[in-house]
């Protein structure tokens, strides 16, 4: 008897399994799961092939190969239920798909408690790609809040080492946040500028649904990115290899005006 089961979350990716077929990789509310896809597996019976819809919301018709629920899920048919579009569409866009991916592989992240709160930040990050055309955006909030799923939260409410709130000039991830003039002189930290401090308030600070990094200045949000993914490398070993082609692939366009209000 063959065990079935209908599933609903994103497609995370499609990647080549041999010449016949695809290992897919799927986001739902609780938990990630790995199914294999044939090459005749089409989307809703129609001639689109599975690839084309990375990033959309769909009913996924799984059967077990096996006769138990410990064996290899294959997928069956799917049905969208909400297109996300085409994510080959252009370069920045389809660098953002894998790098998700990468990050989900790299990270570990297993956990059922942490695949239900990485559904919600993926759908945040897919509505600002969708909505506001931003890549950069998109992974930037994506990374920032897949942090506490590593337990790891920077102090950015005060400086890490003294707590004081006032005169902070500079960001650690390794010291593990905010430092202020006189302990970043002592561990002979350079002072960052004050967007990039704010940026770093904002990203850890702001509610999932309210975060909107696309406002924030190119050129900012990159340095803030790269810092992110060079402690993943370091401290992690979390190797994000798309992340510096992804970055050559973006059109600097430098939102004009003042995005922050806040005080340091």
């Amino acid at each position: 008897m063959e065990l079935k089961k209908v599933v609903r979350g994103y497609l995370i990716s499609s990647k080549q399994r041999g010449e016949k077929g695809s290992l897919l990789l799927i986001l739902t509310k609780n938990s990630l799961i790995q199914v294999l896809a044939t090459n005749g597996n089409k989307v809703g019976g129609k001639n689109i092939p599975v690839g084309s819809i990375v990033g959309s919301l769909c009913d996924f018709d799984l059967a077990y190969k096996g006769e138990s629920e410990t064996g290899v899920l294959m997928l069956r048919n799917i049905s969208i239920v909400s297109n996300f579009g085409n994510f080959a569409s252009d370069l920045p866009t389809s660098l953002f798909s894998m790098l998700v991916s990468e990050s989900i592989d790299e990270l570990l992240i297993d956990d059922q408690d942490d695949a239900q709160g990485l559904f919600l930040v993926y759908q945040r990050a897919l509505e600002i790609l969708k909505e506001k055309k931003s890549p950069l955006g998109a992974f930037s909030l994506f990374l920032s809040k897949s942090f506490e799923f590593l337990g790891f939260e920077p102090e950015t409410a005060g400086c890490v080492n003294c707590s004081r709130t006032d005169h902070i000039i500079s960001f650690s991830f390794d010291e593990g946040g905010f430092l202020c003039e006189a302990c970043s002189r002592e561990l002979l930290l350079n002072p960052l500028p004050k967007k990039e401090l704010l940026t770093y308030k904002y990203l850890f600070q702001t509610p999932l649904e309210d975060c909107t990094p696309e406002k924030i200045d190119t050129s900012i949000l990159i340095s803030v990115c790269s810092s992110m993914v060079n402690f993943l490398k370091n401290d992690y070993g979390a190797r994000l290899e798309t992340f510096s082609l992804f970055i050559s692939s973006l059109k600097y366009v430098f939102v004009i005006g003042p995005f922050f209000s806040a005080q340091l």
